[in-house]
């Protein structure tokens, strides 16, 4: 079983699997991948069904792999998502569970860019979302070339639905309660710190097995709720001097930016310096984890700056 945008349920088949589902809550998704199906005449091995997994009832015990890449953090309730997919599962089969969590840098970013553009975590406005995606490209894009990797980052990024974010022992304790043990994993480190903004990757792996069958999720808590996920612009979050600095200064920004005689289209540029910040100038080889904050009030405190001058104090 495959939740997302169907490329990984081919790469499944490739790699011999005799029958894979695929859901997807995008239209256009299933429907590509439902061209395809028909186009290779696979339809015994592959389906494709458009589905929000929250709201259905999936399968119950029928699959041996279900494969939750980059995806979980996007659900409307991250906990129920995950326990649909949970069911589905056969006692003694594998999930692949990706995700992205709280407490990194590049998230903290992200969650700020979000505020930026939504003054939520949360995204509706579609006319906002064309707006955003027409001016990347015309900001990444050096040739005028209408598509641009760094341009799909961006929207992925500050335009999904849901962007929910959980600690990594949110997760540990979630699975464990659930009757699934940990197998394998990667990005875990640092083991036992909820907070790094230096280190830490910006999303996580853990390959669980289901050991119990039949368990009442009903009865256990879902700590992975819309209610619990983590702002991670809350200043108590955090001991770290330059990390409540950053919020600080952004707080500042994001006010001057709110202010009637500031045009909303300053807004865009803005959120695309920041990003442009951490997908460039942070993720350059000779690059100082430990000047990421320092490097982000440069960009954040020189844009209030410049607004100051232009607009009045």
């Amino acid at each position: 079983m495959d939740v997302g945008t169907g490329r990984q349920a081919l790469a499944l088949l490739e790699l011999g699997a005799k029958a894979v589902d695929h859901f997807d809550i995008s239209p256009g998704n299933v429907e590509k991948v439902k061209q395809y199906i028909a186009q290779e005449n696979i339809s015994d091995r592959l389906s494709s069904t458009c589905c929000d997994i929250v709201e259905t009832d999936i399968h119950r015990e029928k699959y041996n792999f279900i494969y939750l890449n980059g995806i979980v953090q996007h659900f409307s309730n991250v906990g129920v998502g995950i326990e649909k997919c949970m069911a589905a599962l056969k006692n003694g089969g594998l999930l692949w569970l990706y995700f992205y969590r709280s407490g990194t840098f590049e998230n903290f970013v992200l969650f700020m860019i979000r505020d930026i553009i939504h003054y939520s975590n949360i995204a509706t406005d579609i006319q906002k979302m064309k707006e955003h995606y027409l001016s990347s490209l015309l900001f990444f894009s050096r040739s005028g070339v209408r598509k641009d990797y760094l341009s799909s980052i961006y929207m992925d990024g500050a335009f999904t639905r849901f962007a929910n974010l959980y600690t990594l022992q949110d997760y540990v304790g979630f699975v464990k309660n659930r009757g699934f043990e940990i197998v394998s994993s990667s990005g875990i480190d640092p083991v036992g710190r909820d907070i790094d903004h230096y280190y830490s990757r910006a999303a996580t792996v853990l390959t669980l097995r289901k050991i119990k069958d039949r368990v009442a999720y009903d009865s256990i808590e879902n700590n992975l709720c819309p209610e619990k996920d983590i702002d991670q612009l809350d200043r108590s979050l955090y001991r770290e001097k330059e990390i409540i600095a950053s919020i600080e200064i952004y707080e500042s920004l994001k006010e001057f930016l709110r202010r009637p005689d500031v045009p909303a289209s300053l807004s865009v540029l803005v959120s695309l310096r920041v990003f442009d910040y951490l997908a460039t100038v942070t993720r350059a080889a000779d690059f100082d984890p430990m000047q990421r904050h320092l490097g982000l009030q440069e960009v954040l405190s020189g844009t209030l700056q410049f607004l100051r001058e232009e607009y009045g104090a």
